[in-house]
Parts: C-alpha cells; sequence; structure tokens
C-alpha cells in the first residue's frame, strides 16, 4: 500500500505543477484593476522617462524598477491591451519557478523538492501575481535565487570555506534589483545581510566581503531611497497621512494567512504537517544528538521573524502588514515548510494524504476566484468605462478615486481605458483630491456629467457624505463600482459600521 500511495503521491505533484502552470494563463486578460493602471500610465512609451520620473514615479511609495522596464519594454509592443501588459508577469513568475527548481540543492532530497515546487504551483498569490502588471512577480524572479545565495554563502561562512567571487557579484546584483523593486525587497536584503554579517562574526571570518557588498548595493539604493523619503516625509506618511492607517490589527493574522497559504482548511493542513515535522525533527534531535537541515531552518525562521517583526514595528507609525509586500520572502517561507515536512511526508501515508489536500483545496480556491474575477466584474475599470462609451459619451467624466494614488496621476489613471484604450477624447476630472473651492466650481457641471466611484463600498460612501457634507445617492452599481448622484442638500451622519441602503437613497 504504502509503495501504491508513494506513485500516487509523485503523480499528484507532477499534476499539481502542471496545473500551475495552465492556470497561469487563465487571467491574462482580465479586466485591470486600478493599481495596474498605475503601471500602465507609468509605462506610457509616448512620455519621456524623466517626466514620468518626476511627476508619477517620484511622488509614488514604491521604487520605480518594474515601470522603468515596462516603460521600455513598451517601446517594442503594443501599448495598451492588458494581456501585452501582463506577459512580463508570467514571464517573471515562471522564470521564478524555474530558478526555484534550478537552484534547489539536491541535497535536500526529491521530497522535499516536490513539495517546494508544488507550493508554488498552487499558491493563489503566486499565481495571480505572474499574471499581473505589478512588481510582485519581478520580486519573486529576484528574490527566489537570492535566497538560495543566502543560504550557500551562509554555508560556506560556517564551514569556514572561501566564498567564490562570483556568489557576492550575484547576491549583490541581485539585491540591488530587488531593493529597487520594492521597500520590501530592500528589507529582505537588510535582513539576510546582517543575519550573514552575525554569523561571519561568529564563525570570526574575514568581514569584508560581508560589509562591502551590503555597502555598495545600499549607496546605489540612496538615488532612490534619499528623495523618495524625504518627499513621504513631506506628505506626513509617518504621522496618519497614509491610506492603510485605519486597518485593524485583528485582520493581520488571517490576511497573512490567506496570502500564503490560500484558504482556512489548507492552512491548518500546511500548519499540522509543519507542527509534525519539527516535532519529529526535535525527536531525532533526542535520540540521535542530530537535526536534519538545522542551520538551514533556522537561518530561514530568523529571515521570516525580523522581516515580520520589522514590518510590525513600521506598521506602528505607517499600516504595512499586506500579504503582497511579504512577496519577497515567500521562497524563504515556503522552503521552510518544505525542509520541515518533508521527513515526515516521506515516511507517513497520511501525511502525503494531507498534503495532497492540501494542494487540491488550493486549487479550488483559485478556480472560485476565477469564477468571481471573470463572471461578476469585480475588477469593473473596463466594464465601467465601457458603460460610460456606450451610454453616456457626451457626458464629463467626474471620479471620485479616495485611493492613494499620486494625485497628479489620477486623470491620467481614469481616462486610460476611455481615452487611451477606445479613443473618447473624454474630459475627466477627478474630484476627491481638489481643494474645497476647486471641487465645488466642476460640481457645478455636474447635471453634464457621469460620477463615477471605483472601488466603492458603504464606509467610503459614508466618508464622502461627512466630509463633504453632501447627499450622497446612488445612481447603480457595477461590480466593485458605483456611479452617484450628489445633492447640496439632505446630509446626514451615520456611523460608519451602521449599514444603511444606498439604493436611489440621498442622506
Amino acid at each position: 500500500m504504502k509503495q501504491t500511495f508513494k506513485t500516487f503521491f509523485n503523480c499528484a505533484c507532477l499534476a499539481f505543477i502542471a496545473a500551475g502552470v495552465i492556470v497561469r494563463v487563465m487571467l491574462l486578460t482580465m479586466s485591470y484593476e486600478y493599481d495596474e493602471i498605475f503601471t500602465a500610465v507609468t509605462a506610457n512609451p509616448a512620455l519621456s522617462l524623466k517626466w514620468i520620473w518626476v511627476n508619477w514615479l517620484m511622488p509614488d511609495v514604491h521604487p520605480p524598477l518594474h515601470n522603468i522596464l515596462l516603460w521600455l519594454y513598451n517601446h517594442i509592443v503594443p501599448y495598451g491591451p492588458e494581456v501585452w501588459l501582463r506577459l512580463p508577469s508570467l514571464a517573471f513568475g515562471l522564470g521564478a519557478w524555474y530558478l526555484a527548481w534550478k537552484m534547489f540543492p539536491r541535497r535536500f532530497g526529491k521530497t522535499a523538492l516536490q513539495i517546494y515546487m508544488v507550493l508554488f504551483a498552487c499558491s493563489f498569490y503566486v499565481i495571480l501575481y505572474s499574471q499581473h502588471a505589478r512588481a510582485y512577480a519581478l520580486m519573486l524572479l529576484l528574490s527566489t535565487p537570492l535566497t538560495f545565495l543566502f543560504l550557500e554563502i551562509s554555508r560556506l561562512t560556517g564551514k569556514k570555506r572561501p566564498i567564490p567571487g562570483r556568489l557576492w557579484a550575484w547576491y549583490g546584483g541581485l539585491s540591488f534589483l530587488l531593493c529597487w523593486s520594492h521597500y520590501f525587497g530592500a528589507l529582505f536584503f537588510g535582513v539576510s545581510s546582517v543575519l550573514l554579517f552575525a554569523q561571519a562574526v561568529w564563525y570570526r571570518r574575514n568581514l569584508t566581503w560581508f560589509v562591502v557588498v551590503p555597502g555598495v548595493v545600499f549607496l546605489l539604493f540612496l538615488p532612490w531611497l534619499a528623495p523618495n523619503f524625504m518627499y513621504n516625509l513631506s506628505q506626513s506618511r509617518f504621522n496618519g497621512n497614509w491610506w492603510a492607517n485605519t486597518t485593524p490589527w485583528y485582520s493581520i493574522l488571517p490576511g497573512l494567512t490567506y496570502f500564503f497559504f490560500n484558504y482556512s482548511y489548507a492552512a491548518a493542513a500546511m500548519g499540522l504537517l509543519v507542527v509534525l515535522g519539527l516535532y519529529g525533527n526535535y525527536k531525532r534531535f533526542k535520540a540521535f544528538g542530530k537535526m536534519a537541515f538545522a542551520q538551514e531552518l533556522t537561518l530561514l525562521l530568523g529571515v521570516l521573524v525580523c522581516t515580520f517583526g520589522l514590518a510590525g514595528l513600521l506598521s506602528l507609525k505607517m499600516y504595512v502588514m499586506f500579504g503582497r509586500y511579504f512577496s519577497e520572502i515567500i521562497p524563504a517561507l515556503y522552503l521552510f515548510c518544505a525542509l520541515s515536512i518533508a521527513g515526515v511526508v516521506q515516511r507517513r501515508v497520511w501525511a502525503k494524504a494531507l498534503f495532497v489536500f492540501y494542494a487540491a483545496v488550493s486549487f479550488g480556491l483559485f478556480a472560485y476566484n476565477w469564477w468571481i474575477v471573470t463572471h461578476t466584474h469585480y475588477f469593473s475599470a473596463r466594464i465601467s468605462s465601457q458603460f460610460y462609451r456606450d451610454n453616456a459619451p457626451q457626458k464629463e467624466l467626474f471620479v471620485i478615486a479616495m485611493e492613494a494614488f499620486p494625485p497628479n496621476s489620477l486623470e491620467a489613471m481614469y481616462s486610460f481605458y476611455p481615452n487611451t484604450l477606445y479613443g473618447m477624447n473624454a474630459r475627466v476630472t477627478e474630484l476627491f483630491h481638489l481643494d474645497e473651492a476647486a471641487r465645488d466650481a466642476a460640481l457645478e457641471r455636474r447635471s453634464q456629467a457621469l460620477i463615477w466611484m471605483p472601488n466603492c463600498n458603504v464606509l467610503k460612501l459614508s466618508r464622502l457624505a461627512e466630509e463633504w457634507k453632501r447627499g450622497v445617492g446612488v445612481e447603480s452599481y457595477l461590480g466593485s463600482s458605483c456611479f452617484l448622484q450628489l445633492s447640496d442638500k439632505g446630509y446626514k451622519s451615520f456611523p460608519p459600521w451602521q449599514k444603511q441602503p444606498y439604493q436611489s437613497v440621498f442622506y
């Protein structure tokens, strides 16, 4: 029976890995979500990179490497359609997966490799961001080899062997690119470099390269870090002026669990496997004085604890505990899981069954989310713009965008579908970020405008009515968007938790 189930397990892993490739092309043509539209407008090949840098990239909160690469890419491919802007992420995601297989140390064993590759294959957010025009697939492409380089440099340090210059060159080059991709990429680089330095001190190694390589990377990051940091200080990002500061802390654990392990049942299955795997390792240590993968597990755990801990401290001033920001530690986390559970999965039939259950539930979640995205207009930018084109093309488009994009990019973003893709030459005015006088002047034209709120929800509408002291009525919903009416009277304040009906109601 054990041999039969081993064959089943091997076939199941192969099937999951194959399915992981297939599902990575199933969302390439969905509507842009709004962060992707920001990517699109900052990658417009008709504009100079200098102008984009000064007006749109520098006021943003993320480093610009991904946007620059897409700006270059858009000079040789059709600009605008979703599939073209998402193909680089597909290449990055598949490239990360290939590097995960290619660089995985064979000394860890076949079972650990199978588990590691399946975790990459069935992670919903790895799948999603491998066909999303954002920087997270690029982060994964860079952090996957960087994780293995980190472990190899650590292994050579502990064994007091020479560390080849090519390893330091690759480590420094990938770290530089990762820093310029995302601030949390810089966080991963910083944590891994400090851990390597501490290990070098412990083993009394020559510290030159452990200092020089991180120092050079940091200096090369300063041309972006310094001016962008000063800009964010000028916007009081660390004093409450940040779009996510109202996010409740009790949402952190469910949010991160969902991001890394797809679903509550799948996360419970993986958690049980990890606990039992580590317990088995502990028993082996008690019996034989040796623990499988002890150094690697300790280092990976150190990376995870330091990264989450520092992000938690930063969130005391500026909430950043979003799963997608931690894309750079996905390789380390999944490797920690794979090494933790490899022994118990290899020896126990029930553990193999539980891991297959984990992967199957994860793909089930993808199927459910695929249905939501493709059938409910969850990302509604395209369908909302089509509604405007087909039903009110002669009107001005008023947009109420309460998100934290650079204000001077908003009109370009929300006119992207109507004007760039549909050629309407529509007048688009974003209202929320105007000063009160300019907004009131614009609202004098509201009878000849269609008023659109992206990402519409009850709390945003309540906040809008409260801040503007105006009656707000929902004329119609379309996916996650709504079209509004605004009045000068009829305003009534409601507590944000009191879910009042919005359809055809002014208050």
